[in-house]
This record gives C-alpha cells, sequence and structure tokens, in this order.
C-alpha cells in the first residue's frame, strides 16, 4: 500500500464488496480506513452521530420512471410516487429475503428483476401498493447487473459471468431462458428497436434481438451507459466524455461528433433534443444533441453530486453515490431553476 489515496480503487472495492453480506462491507471498510490511516487507524474512534430520517434508500443507479413511479431496488422492490416531485412517497415495497436484486426493468404490469443469486424474477406491479411475485427463471449462479426488456423479451447482462442472457417473458408466470452470448468486461445493456446494446470496457457493442453479435465501436474510454434515438447512440464514456454514435447499420458504427465534459461522464438521458450527462461532482452537464456533428453546451445544473440519471415525463432524476435522488424540471433545459424535488 502507498500512502496516496486512490479514489477509484476504492469506489471499485466498496461497489464490489456492496453486493455481499455486512461483515463483507465492514471489511472492506476497515481495509480503505487502514490504507488511508496507516498506523493513526489505531487512534480512531467511530461512533453513530446521527441518521438521516426522511429518504428511502435503494438502488437509485438501477432506477426506472414510468407513469409518475420511480422503481428502485435494494434489499427487494421499492416503488415511489414521484408524481408530485415536491412530495415523493413510498407507495409500495416487496422484500427479496433470499437475494439481492440489483437491476430492474418494467413491462407494462410487470417488473423484471435481476440480481445476485440464481434467478430474473417477475413481478405483478399492477397495484403499485401491493407488487406481487409471479415467477421466475433460473440463470445459474450469476450477477445481474443490468436488465432491459423489448417486446416478449427480457435481456439480463450477467456481471459475474461475462454474458447475456434472453429471455422469454411472454407468460410472466413461467418466464423461459432461451440462449446466451459472451460480452466481456460489460456494465450496462439497454435493448431498442430490435437490438441489444452492450456497454462494455471495449465500446459498444451491437447484438440482435436473439443475441447475433453484429460489431463494436472501440470507444477512446470506457463505455458506462448509452441512450438512443433516431439512428444515433450517445454513450457516456467515462473521462472521454460523450461520444455520438451513427447506429443505422448494426455493422457500422461510426462516431460523427461528441462532447467533452469537464469531469467523467457516467450516464446519460435524452429528452428531445438534449442529452442531460452524469458528470460526477461537475452536476449534469445539459448538451444540445439536436445536430451529433455538432453537439453544444447548453447549461449545467447544479447542486448534485451526479453518478446516473434518468430522464422521464420532463423531469430528470438524479442519484447521488449517497444513493438519494434529486429531481429537476427540465422542461427547459436552458433554465438553471433549483430541484424541484429529492
Amino acid at each position: 500500500l502507498t500512502p496516496r489515496y486512490d479514489r477509484y480503487t476504492v469506489t471499485k472495492l466498496l461497489i464490489v464488496n456492496r453486493t455481499q453480506q455486512n461483515f463483507i462491507r465492514i471489511a472492506a471498510v476497515a481495509t480503505v480506513l487502514s490504507a488511508c490511516c496507516f498506523s493513526a487507524l489505531a487512534q480512531v474512534s467511530v461512533t453513530l452521530a446521527n441518521s438521516w430520517p426522511g429518504h428511502v434508500r435503494f438502488n437509485t443507479t438501477k432506477c426506472v420512471v414510468t407513469n409518475g413511479y420511480a422503481y428502485g431496488v435494494d434489499d427487494g422492490l421499492w416503488i415511489m410516487d414521484v408524481s408530485d416531485p415536491a412530495h415523493c412517497s413510498r407507495t409500495g415495497f416487496l422484500p427479496m429475503n433470499t437475494w439481492q436484486p440489483q437491476a430492474v426493468a418494467i413491462s407494462g404490469n410487470y417488473a423484471c428483476l435481476a440480481g445476485l443469486g440464481t434467478n430474473m424474477e417477475v413481478v405483478d406491479i399492477s397495484s403499485p401498493a401491493a407488487p406481487v411475485r409471479i415467477g421466475a427463471v433460473k440463470l445459474g449462479t450469476y450477477y445481474g447487473v443490468s436488465i432491459a426488456v423489448m417486446g416478449q423479451y427480457a435481456y439480463v447482462l450477467d456481471g459475474l459471468n461475462p454474458s447475456v442472457f434472453q429471455v422469454d417473458i411472454s407468460q410472466p408466470a413461467n418466464p423461459l431462458k432461451i440462449r446466451s452470448s459472451l460480452v466481456a468486461g460489460a456494465t450496462s445493456l439497454t435493448a431498442w428497436n430490435n437490438y441489444v446494446y452492450v456497454c462494455s470496457d471495449a465500446g459498444l457493442t451491437v447484438f440482435s434481438d436473439q443475441l447475433w453479435r453484429y460489431t463494436t465501436y472501440d470507444s477512446p474510454g470506457s463505455a458506462l451507459s448509452v441512450a438512443l434515438a433516431n439512428n444515433y447512440a450517445f454513450l457516456a464514456d467515462g473521462a472521454a466524455g460523450l461520444q455520438a454514435i451513427r447506429i443505422n447499420s448494426p455493422n457500422s458504427l461510426v462516431r460523427v461528433g461528441g462532447y467533452d465534459t469537464p469531469g467523467n461522464c457516467l450516464s446519460v438521458g435524452l429528452s428531445a433534443s438534449h442529452a442531460f450527462i452524469a458528470d460526477g461532482s461537475n452536476g449534469v452537464q445539459v448538451v444540445n444533441v439536436s445536430n451529433p456533428t455538432n453537439c453544444l453546451f447548453v447549461n449545467t445544473l447544479t447542486g448534485v453530486n451526479a453518478s446516473y440519471i434518468t430522464v422521464a415525463e420532463n423531469k430528470a432524476f438524479v442519484s447521488d453515490p449517497a444513493r438519494r435522488i434529486t429531481i429537476y424540471d427540465v422542461s427547459d433545459p436552458t433554465s438553471s431553476a433549483a430541484p424541484v424535488g429529492t
């Protein structure tokens, strides 16, 4: 160990161990403290001073917003009413006692959950106040880090055994595993317009809806998330910023433009002709992408350490490392107004 504090290494350590039992997470914290404090660690006394009431904590990096509700996962499925951003409230909760979900996707009246365990599970959310588990399919020992739904299929990204699973959910009570395809170093996936787009250390890879691999765009950074519209993919590429990629041919992905954000481009969401970029301590960068060959800076939403963003219903739902969601009204992308809710 060296006395230099490497925040990226520590972050990765904590994220990995976040999925294990509490005593593992405590060991991870102790490791970090020992790396930073060395012999002074023995003189440190840590006590609980207080807790932050009023905010439900769940895995906001996997938050989905639709029809006035936000769906998040942690020790179960959380359903929050966000129709009035100034007065968000918990509507429903379904505990998961035997495994820990890490990602959620919504399809009509159903939520598909992936996580650390063996199953992908299907939950009936037709009554948001009383979600009910109705089906599951075994995928083996896996770590579902991302999930997307397109038509009758769910696509699950396994971070433990680097692969993508295709699951038929046409009968929600009896989902069926169809096939899988290998992909290394993957971080997230999105399904859109009959294709599956997988972000990874290698860049952006395109699969057919039946998981036939087409091609990979080798991005200059590390692809973390992607948003798609009008034959373009807007790639959150870490330290390399935002990449605008033409995807009208799945066999030929061509970069046409981009925008170098001041920090690390961690996540991206789209609303009309604007991209909203979670840029860490630099807040949310708003970029006009109406002409992908000439992406133009518009605005910065401040007051949040932005690690992930979901844009829906003219709102930006921005999560921070403390697992809190800050909500902005983005109906006017040029506005720097304060958040409308948390």
